[in-house]
């Protein structure tokens, strides 16, 4: 007799907001949540059941704003960890991954130039590991590796102009920099940044 997966959940968000000054606030958060083990459906066999997958997610932070209210700045610190997650491990097979596990910090800033000139940057540090994850197929323990297309480092910045000569236009643009990445599993191929 096939086993029938369970598919119902009870999640919740628990968060708080404090404000030390009329222009800093630091605020926390705690989430849970469950979702369809993986998204691509087409791999898995027809006799293979897989339950919900569950994460968690914790998050603390502050935010401010500056120059009158023209500018915004936030730093946030979070841990993620998720397990019962399918993961592609071959052009057409998929495997359980028993968990995995990121955590991090961002900073990030918002400011007018100008009132039509608009700039935003950020930066992003993610150390993103798998926790307990041996490939069935291949017997690869990849426990402790880091998860692939995971940068360790990222950053943007974008810049709008709106409305130039009073047109209904906005001019845009944007860098972006995405630092070094495993491009798979086993941790043995790499792309720079």
């Amino acid at each position: 007799m096939k086993e029938t997966p369970n598919l119902s959940s009870v999640n919740f968000r628990v968060g708080a907001i404090y404000d030390l000054t009329s222009d800093v606030s630091v605020y926390g958060q705690y989430t849970t949540a469950q979702d369809p083990a993986g998204a691509n459906y087409l791999l898995v066999n027809a006799n293979q059941n897989f339950n919900l997958s569950s994460s968690r997610q914790g998050e603390v932070g502050a935010k401010a704003s500056f120059d009158g209210g023209c500018g915004e700045a936030t730093i946030a610190l979070y841990e993620i960890r998720r397990s019962n997650i399918l993961t592609q491990t071959g052009q057409d097979r998929v495997t359980n991954v028993g968990s995995q596990m990121s955590r991090g910090v961002e900073l990030s800033s918002n400011f007018y130039i100008t009132p039509q000139w608009r700039m935003n940057v950020n930066a992003v540090y993610t150390f993103a590991r798998y926790g307990f994850f041996v490939d069935p197929a291949t017997g690869l323990n990849a426990s402790g590796l880091r998860l692939p297309n995971v940068p360790t480092w990222s950053a943007n910045m974008w810049t709008v102009y709106s409305r130039p000569a009073d047109l209904p236009l906005d001019i845009a643009f944007g860098l972006r920099y995405v630092g070094d990445r495993s491009g798979n599993n086993q941790n043995t191929l790499f792309l720079t940044g």
